[in-house]
């Protein structure tokens, strides 16, 4: 069934190219070159790998205000809660989560190891350039991982830029965020940027009458300073980061509905996240047409994280890390006609310690108290050498071979390929595959299921009880992107199929025991398998009125226990098998814009409905959002509404208060109601 899949979604290709369009006759539509500036949102078939490329006309259009939050109009990268409580957001690519992402910020890896739960989530969008997007196996040049895509951000700081941007923004739940950007020039070709951001989220709702806080209070600072250089024979970078953020949230205090009750009469959410970073890149120029070049980038990184889970039974989590890495990148020449190689090596250290401790611990079924204990002590180092065989042409193609020598998983190889072929400038097609690692952090992957009174239980070995095998994935796919025209406009459409299979899968079952959380690795037969297909078309019905429309189907296997005991492949629960988008923009000629999108989600599997006296599967459901913003020279203002409808996840929380027991994952919808948004963005160019 596994090897089917991609075989059957082929076929949707056969009458696209049966339809080939001759370009050399007279009624030929020929070359489209079509770029949608005005969305901020485009297809790059430039290279080898087609990319989705989003720029700041993309982000102004979603309602705010970090970058996880920029992909409300995106549908390969999917946002969804990740519980009922903490207001976490992840993301998924390929059905899969976004740790199998390889994430960085100007190709530099940031989102890793402890800053993987919350990294998209404490960059601010309003001070993000662009984002480029590539499913399938990243390049062996990133890193071993990346199993399903790569997803690279940068800050905004091109020369050319604003001198001054400032942001502000309210919601009608006392949610309030500010940035800034100051440029300076501090040489002819030198240039600084300050980034200044701060949130607070200072009010606790209960909208949906469940006795929680529907998000949480939250405040966070954000500081960082990007400098860069330019000269004719090198190019430099050089910058740091420090961000802090606090939340707070849980049972709301009913004699005052603004406020907490004090968590050690009702559960109680903490958090306290706390992130610096340093960097630099430097590239230097071998010859005169910059064909040959030689970078380097070096990275440093110090993370802590400390929360209260869940007040009702002690639960606490506490995570410090320490990273180090370098990289070094050789860009050849051409060395034969349409030929070039690209090589270089990189070295990982980090030092990590996880703890998470409970007090006690209470199963309903047989009212026992227990305490669960777990401290991780981790040094991960890791050296690699990688090489890309790049050949350019009407067939082009990339063969990527990565070498990686690890303390903790021995030596592994990760070869990549990506094929292009190029019918005619409107019709591309491409194929890729490629084997991905990536080292598993148990704990902090997973502390949005650990928000309840579930009693955790490492499924280990005996000899290594809290060791767990490197997952280990092999990706492959295949991708078509057209360009025509519609009712005169351009039109734009791409269509992809893409396979997961993994060789070893890390899997926290909350299926197996309704009172219990199973952490272990799968392996072999029991591994799970990922299937997608995904279909997009973008165009214009006028020049000033744009639309996009996608569908998403996920087929996400995963070996899990059933009520009876028994275990096999099921549906991965929360997560819905269907999805669809619709978004439609307008704007006039003095500078008016309208958005309006849709977010159409198919019913999801929920996880031991029957012992919550719930559903087995969720409802259908659709999220609406719109905004209008109003353009001058220097000043933008902007009105929206998200969620218009209303929609909200009954239960997310599930509890039974006779055992003080709680259950904070049950989130398969939106944990925010019907929000009222206003906001202004001032330039000084």
């Amino acid at each position: 069934m596994r090897r089917r899949f991609l075989i059957a979604a082929a076929t949707l290709f056969i009458p696209i190219l049966q339809a080939q369009i001759d370009t050399t006759g007279p009624e030929s539509l020929g070359p489209v070159e079509i770029e949608k500036q005005g969305t901020g949102h485009r297809w790059d078939t430039r290279g080898i790998r087609l990319s989705e490329d989003l720029d700041q006309n993309e982000f102004k259009r979603a309602a705010c205000c970090t970058l996880s939050e920029s992909f409300e109009l995106n549908n390969t990268v999917e946002l969804s809660n990740a519980d009922g409580i903490s207001g976490i957001k992840q993301i998924e690519m390929l059905g899969l989560a976004g740790k199998y992402v390889n994430m960085s910020r100007d190709n530099i890896p940031m989102i890793q190891g402890l800053n993987l739960l919350n990294g998209l989530t404490a960059v601010p969008g309003p001070m993000v350039s662009n984002v480029h997007i590539s499913k399938g196996s990243a390049s062996a040049t990133l890193g071993h991982d990346g199993i399903t895509g790569a997803l690279n951000y940068a800050l905004a700081a091109e020369p050319t830029g604003d001198r001054i941007f400032f942001n502000a923004f309210q919601n009608n739940q006392m949610r309030r965020e500010y940035n800034a950007i100051l440029k300076n020039r501090l040489g002819a070709k030198t240039f600084n940027h300050t980034y200044l951001n701060g949130a607070w989220q200072d009010w606790i709702m209960d909208r949906n009458g469940d006795g929680f806080s529907d998000m949480p209070q939250s405040a966070r600072r954000f500081i960082s300073n990007h400098s860069q250089h330019y000269a004719d024979k090198f190019e430099a970078q050089w910058g740091l980061t420090h961000w802090v953020e606090n939340k707070s949230a849980g049972a709301v205090d009913s004699a005052n509905a603004r406020s907490l009750m004090p968590k050690e009469q009702g559960f109680g959410f903490e958090s306290r996240e706390k992130r610096t970073e340093a960097y630099a890149k430097l590239g230097v120029f071998l010859n005169e047409d910059a064909s040959s070049s030689w970078g380097n980038i070096v990275s440093w990184s110090q993370h802590e994280h400390a929360s209260l889970l869940n007040s009702l039974i002690g639960r606490h989590y506490q995570g410090q890390e320490k990273r180090l890495e370098y990289q070094s990148f050789y860009q050849s020449p051409m060395i034969a006609e349409g030929f070039n190689v690209k090589a270089g090596i990189s070295i990982m250290a980090s030092r990590a310690r996880e703890t998470l401790q409970s007090d006690a611990f209470k199963t309903p079924s047989s009212m026992l108290t227990q305490a669960d204990a777990f401290s991780l002590n981790r040094e991960e180092r890791n050296a690699a050498a990688f090489a890309e065989w790049v050949k350019e042409g009407e067939l082009s193609w990339v063969l990527g071979l990565r070498v990686d020598r690890n303390n903790l998983f021995g030596t592994f190889v990760s070869p990549r390929w990506n094929l292009k072929w190029e019918l005619n400038p409107n019709h591309k097609f491409y194929a890729m595959g490629g084997m991905g690692r990536r080292s598993p952090w148990a704990l902090v992957e997973y502390l949005p299921l650990l928000l309840s009174s579930r009693e955790l239980l490492w499924m280990g070995n005996a000899s290594q009880p809290y060791r767990l095998q490197q997952e280990q994935a092999l990706n492959y796919g295949i991708s078509y992107n057209g360009k025509g025209m519609f009712l005169g406009y351009p039109l734009t459409w791409n269509i992809d199929a893409f396979q997961t299979d993994f060789q070893a899968q890390t899997v926290m079952d909350r299926d197996a025991h309704a009172e219990q959380l199973h952490l272990q690795t799968r392996t072999g037969a029991e591994a799970g398998y990922t299937q997608t297909l995904h279909a997009e078309a973008s165009g214009y019905f006028h020049r000033r009125f744009s639309f996009k429309i996608a569908y998403r189907y996920v087929n996400n296997q995963m070996w899990l226990g059933r009520p009876d005991g028994t275990y096999g492949f099921q549906q991965a629960p929360f997560q819905s098998p269907h999805r669809g988008l619709l978004v439609w923009g307008f704007e006039t000629r003095s500078k008016w814009y309208m958005d309006l999108s849709s977010q159409l989600n198919g019913p999801k599997r929920l996880s031991h409905g029957a012992y919550w006296n719930a559903p087995d599967l969720s409802p259908f459901y659709a999220v609406w959002n719109g905004q209008i913003r109003k353009s001058w020279e220097h000043l933008d203002l902007y009105l929206g509404l998200e969620n218009a409808t209303n929609r909200m996840a009954p239960a997310a929380i599930r509890i039974k208060p006779e055992y003080d027991f709680v259950d904070a994952s049950y989130a398969w919808g939106p944990t925010n109601g019907r929000t009222l948004y206003l906001g202004l963005r001032y330039y000084l160019r």
